[in-house]
């Protein structure tokens, strides 16, 4: 009776070894590309996210320096007593606030030019040239 037992505990040990050395491998391998998996994801989600970013940054600073060149134009296009008046520059506080900004998020460099038949405008990079009908850069109506 003794044999029997000491077989029975041989064959128990035998089996659950072939099953951790199966296992093992298996487990590590697991491990290893979950790890790197892991950080694979998280350098892309930082990647997408810092692009996102950037590109929300541009946005922002093309909507800023559009609204500059506005500024700039009126500053450019009025002499100091129409500006240094308040319904004037609520009127075109007004009226910059419900101006359609363009929706592109490319940078927009404005150059201020005066063209020979004395109309004032600004040209922007993207060749749109937007004529101040109001006023001569002169200063007269």
């Amino acid at each position: 009776m003794e044999p029997t037992g000491y077989y029975r505990s041989l064959t128990r040990n035998m089996i659950l070894t072939m099953i951790l050395v199966s296992c093992t491998p298996l487990l590590l391998i697991s491990a290893i590309i979950g790890y790197q998996f892991e950080t694979s994801y998280r350098e892309k989600v930082v990647a997408y996210l810092k692009e996102l970013v950037q590109k929300h940054e541009q946005i922002i600073d093309g909507f800023l320096h559009e609204k500059l060149s506005n500024i700039g134009v009126m500053a450019f296009a009025n002499d100091f007593e129409h500006l240094s008046n308040e319904d004037f520059l609520q009127h075109n506080l007004s009226s910059l606030q419900m101006a359609p900004t363009s929706p592109a998020p490319e940078y927009k460099q404005t150059y201020y030019i005066q063209f020979s038949w004395g109309l004032c405008g600004a040209l922007n990079l993207s060749g749109v040239v937007a004529f101040n009908a109001i006023r001569a850069c002169t200063g007269t109506m």
